[in-house]
C-alpha cells in the first residue's frame, strides 16, 4: 500500500508540473499575440526549467524504455522551445504545447489507475 501511495503522490506531482508548463505555454502564447517578446521568452524558458525539471528526475532503473522515451520527448520539446525563442515564431510553442498537453493526457490515465 505504502508503494501505490508513493506512486499516486509522484502523478500528483507530475501532473501539476504538466498543468505549470502549460499554464507558462499559455501565457507565452498571449504576451507573443501582443508583441511582448520578452515576457514571451520568460514564459517559454520557465516551461524549459519544468520541462528539464522532468527530465532531470527519470528513474532509468524503474522506466526502462519509457525513460528513455520520455527523454528524448523532452528533448523534443525543450529544442521547440529553445528554437522558437531564436527564431522570434509561435510554432514551437505552439508544438510544444500539443505534445505536452497530449502527453498529460496519458499521465492522467496513469494517475488514475494507479489511484484505483
Amino acid at each position: 500500500m505504502e508503494k501505490t501511495n508513493n506512486y499516486a503522490e509522484s502523478m500528483k506531482v507530475v501532473l501539476m508540473m504538466y498543468d505549470g508548463s502549460l499554464n507558462y505555454l499559455d501565457k507565452a502564447k498571449e504576451f507573443r499575440a501582443d508583441g511582448d517578446i520578452r515576457n514571451c521568452n520568460i514564459y517559454t524558458n520557465k516551461t524549459r526549467d519544468i520541462v528539464k525539471e522532468l527530465r532531470n528526475n527519470l528513474d532509468y532503473e524503474i522506466g526502462g524504455e519509457m525513460a528513455n522515451n520520455l527523454d528524448a520527448f523532452y528533448k523534443a520539446v525543450d529544442m521547440l522551445l529553445d528554437l522558437s525563442t531564436k527564431r522570434d515564431d509561435g510554432y514551437g510553442i505552439e508544438e510544444a504545447y500539443n505534445m505536452l498537453s497530449g502527453v498529460k493526457e496519458g499521465w492522467e490515465y496513469v494517475a488514475k489507475t494507479v489511484a484505483a
